[in-house]
């Protein structure tokens, strides 16, 4: 048994390596450039002796919290296994391809089975998975902390928007990207998908590596499962965040009323005495200048003093 890692292969070479006749439409599907950032929904199908299909595998990438797939395209027999990558056109620098050198130096070491190959593929996919899910996980228990702390003051509202966004799209990617996967191991789990040849020692996926299938597919629908509550959360920390913006506003509003009750004494004394009348008007009464200003100052004192207190 071999597994074959092309990247950026010609179709001659492809048809070459895989030692018989590919049907068009596969080969025209396994040659196919895709644009970064394009849906893929995975599939496994059986083709005329053998299983054809193309898997949404997670890109390296040094962004967290970003889901991006590239298509792997997967052709398998009794004999051999052929992966192939495109470089998809427009991809950032910050991603790359998916590195399966480690995987294919097993392989050998370890003469897997062709069977055993997808398998370990499918177990990478999904190991890939639960690794972005855990990091959110991580940036959700960072983001609860902050917003549960009373002093809880978000200096930069456009970047906290960025992360609660940057976590939304992820979860949906992963409600995208593993349900195909779900039905791709269901479908093998359940000996629905496989090759069967008396010459190569019967089935590509005996029962025993069937049970190991189906723990891929409980860990998929793990993962599934994860990122529905993960949208849960992000949509609690969104309301969280918002009735901390409306808190703010109302401290705002009391900061507000505060300095306008604190100038309202000395705005009527000001109107009082500049109001446009003869002076002596008030010449008797000028022995409540001392007490008038004794009282505006002492407002003004205590509304302060008042604002300290309430922590306006």
């Amino acid at each position: 048994m071999s597994w074959i890692h092309l990247v950026d292969p010609e179709p001659d070479q492809l048809e070459a390596v895989f030692g018989k006749s590919i049907h068009p439409q596969a080969l025209t599907n396994a040659m196919r450039v895709r644009h970064f950032r394009d849906r893929i929904f995975s599939f496994l199908l059986e083709h005329d002796g053998y299983l054809f299909g193309e898997l949404a595998f997670p890109a390296e990438d040094d962004v967290p919290f970003e889901l991006e797939v590239i298509g792997l395209r997967v052709i398998a027999d009794h004999e051999r296994v052929i992966t192939v990558l495109h470089q998809p056109t427009d991809m950032p620098d910050s991603f790359g391809l998916p590195n399966f050198g480690h995987l294919v130096a097993r392989s050998v070491d370890e003469e897997w089975s062709s069977g055993q190959i997808l398998w370990h593929i499918l177990d990478a996919l999904v190991t890939d998975v639960h690794e972005q899910l855990d990091e959110a996980q991580r940036d959700i228990s960072s983001i609860e902390e902050l917003l549960m702390r009373s002093d809880s003051a978000i200096d930069d509202h456009a970047n906290f928007r960025n992360r609660l966004s940057t976590l939304r799209r992820l979860f949906n990617d992963v409600g995208v990207t593993v349900p195909p996967l779900i039905e791709i191991c269901e479908q093998i789990s359940d000996d629905q998908l496989d090759l069967r040849s008396p010459s190569h020692d019967g089935e590509l996926f005996p029962r025993e590596l069937e049970l190991y299938v189906l723990d891929v597919l409980l860990r998929l629908r793990h993962a599934l499962a994860r990122a529905r509550y993960g949208l849960q959360e992000v949509d609690v920390l969104q309301d969280t965040y918002i009735s901390i913006l409306d808190r703010d506003q109302v401290k705002a509003g009391n900061r507000m009323a505060g300095v306008a009750n604190m100038l309202l004494w000395p705005t009527l004394v000001v109107g009082f005495y500049g109001m446009n009348i003869d002076p002596d008007y008030f010449g008797e009464m000028s022995f409540l200048n001392g007490p008038i200003l004794a009282v505006l100052l002492l407002s003004m004192v205590g509304g302060l003093y008042w604002r300290e207190r309430r922590n306006w």
